[in-house]
């Protein structure tokens, strides 16, 4: 190697640097990240192929896959309940800021534990009518009795 480190840094500078700074999405690279992501439904997403595929569809260069990931679960995803609090949900939260303070992580934790008991409930109770439709004969099925 024939370079001085001031060769090295004039020719690191000239060339063109992979620009990773967030930018503001556009709404066909929203519509392209729903369309991949409601493909990958029942699958594990794999961030860093979404996005890869989301640069194709869109023909851009690739956002980073956490950028990816983030609009799609704080931004796109439809399980997002963006409505007003409910008087039930403000009374939970507060009951959980008197018991961690002003500890946030444990709120959070404590609010996500109390959203999968509610999807379980859910599920449980969607299973056992399922259960319950399949025991009746055809006809108290026809009938709704």
């Amino acid at each position: 190697m024939n370079r001085s480190v001031i060769d090295c840094k004039l020719r690191m500078g000239t060339k063109k640097k992979i620009r990773l700074l967030q930018q503001q999405w556009q709404k066909r690279e929203d519509e392209a990240l729903r369309e991949i992501c409601f493909a990958y439904q029942g699958k594990p997403y794999k961030w860093s192929e979404i996005a890869k595929e989301l640069a194709i569809k869109c023909n851009n260069e690739p956002k980073l896959a956490k950028f990816v990931r983030d609009r799609w679960l704080n931004k796109l995803n439809p399980d997002i309940q963006k409505g007003p609090w409910g008087i039930n949900e403000e009374h939970q939260l507060l009951k959980f800021m008197l018991k961690h303070g002003k500890n946030w992580v444990n709120i959070a934790n404590e609010v996500n534990h109390q959203k999968n008991r509610e999807l379980l409930k859910k599920q449980i109770l969607q299973h056992t009518s399922q259960i319950g439709k399949e025991r009746c004969t055809p006809i108290e099925q026809a009938t709704g009795n």
